[in-house]
């Protein structure tokens, strides 16, 4: 069972790399215990910095808390109890996760990844980004309307919360390319897209280049921007602009 993709952890190539990859070991944590129906205390989880390809990316890791172990990081290994975890993360959590009634948890909390153990990586840790990186795990195609409403709600709080600020530039507009989100500020666009697709242009999708394409046709300069980054840290699109 392999990534189809390396999910690099450099932030110029992917500023949400390191973060979905350790929201990822969390989810695979409690997909682990649910499914050996252990204490949660019983594994840990971490990542390994790693190279592929010549690509900076890490490892997950699972592993025995007792002393010696008790062989459950063994019988992960062996594959069918691992991918039954897999697909516990990507039905059983993702229908908690995505339910109404955690739909005030817009990246984590106690009720999905977060934890006294984890606290250190509080920052880091979305349940999105869990699930979409569980469900390349599993060989299946990334549900880009999971980041839809946030890039949206993203753009648009930027727009009003930095109208002034940008004022030198422009006045600032939210456009959909190609059901990408752009906020637009003069001569600049930033497209909000899915965390896991490539910031660096010569690993650009299909749908990054024709929504860069099109903004460049109108005369923009383009920054493709992550959408989680864009969410949660407004003042990094303030940075891009003003760049």
């Amino acid at each position: 069972m392999l990534f189809r993709s390396i999910i690099p952890i450099l932030a110029s190539e992917c500023a949400s790399g390191t973060a979905a990859l350790r929201s990822f070991a969390e989810a695979l944590k409690r997909g682990c215990q649910a499914e050996l129906d252990i204490d949660p205390s019983e594994l840990a989880g971490g990542l390994q910095p790693r190279s592929v390809q010549g690509a900076a990316t890490a490892s997950v890791y699972l592993a025995d808390t007792l002393e010696n172990g008790a062989g459950y990081a063994l019988e992960l290994s062996q594959g069918p109890v691992l991918e039954r975890a897999l697909w516990g993360i990507a039905e059983t959590l993702s229908e908690q996760w995505e339910s109404d009634e955690h739909a005030a948890c817009d990246s984590s909390c106690t009720d999905c990844l977060r934890s006294y153990d984890n606290r250190f990586f509080h920052s880091q840790l979305n349940w999105r980004l869990a699930l979409d990186v569980a469900d390349l795990a599993l060989g299946r195609e990334l549900n880009e309307t999971r980041w839809t409403c946030v890039a949206l709600d993203a753009a648009q709080h930027f727009c009003s919360a930095y109208r002034e600020a940008v004022s030198d530039l422009g006045r600032p507009e939210t456009l959909e390319l190609r059901g990408t989100p752009v906020i637009a500020v003069g001569r600049v666009a930033l497209p909000l897209v899915h965390p896991l697709w490539r910031l660096d242009e010569q690993h650009w999708n299909p749908t990054q280049r024709a929504v860069a394409d099109e903004l460049r046709g109108r005369g923009y300069r383009v920054h493709m921007s992550d959408a989680r980054v864009a969410r949660s840290l407004p003042n990094s699109l303030f940075a891009a602009l003003m760049g």
